[in-house]
């Protein structure tokens, strides 16, 4: 009969049916392959690190531009870095600024958004440039 609704089918695995797809009847394929899966994604992962690596080597050694530096001039250069301190004061300094950022975003954006979800007049006032600003990517 058209419109009506029919029982869930029963399959394994549909909680509905009350068949559970892993008792023991050797349905749960999907479940069995899944760490599988999760280890060639790592493998996958790896090798496409490794090879990303080994073509920015390669790319260094045939540059004779210094402004492209091998990884090994990189992980030296960042060790002697973090080992004198320079990192960790720089990297602290670019936390503040992204702090300060967010919370001054925050301090706008949230009194803006009460006022455009309270007063209509504030919607049509503000909404415009926010749907405006948020395609902007930000600046340097």
């Amino acid at each position: 009969m058209k419109g009506t609704l029919s029982p869930p089918s029963p399959t394994p695995g549909n909680p509905a049916t009350g068949i559970k797809a892993d008792a023991g009847n050797g349905l749960d394929i999907a479940a069995a392959s899944a760490p599988m899966r999760e280890i060639r994604m790592t493998w996958l992962y790896l090798a496409t690190l490794t090879l990303g690596i080994a073509a920015w080597a390669a790319a260094a050694a045939a540059s004779s531009n210094t402004l492209f530096p091998s990884p090994r001039e990189v992980l030296l250069a960042g060790w002697g870095l973090l080992l004198d301190g320079t990192l960790f004061e720089n990297a602290m300094a670019s936390l503040g600024r992204v702090a300060a950022g967010f919370l001054l975003g925050v301090a706008l954006a949230i009194p803006a958004g009460f006022l455009m979800g309270w007063y209509r007049l504030a919607r049509g006032l503000v909404e415009p440039w926010v749907q405006f600003l948020r395609t902007v990517p930000p600046w340097p």
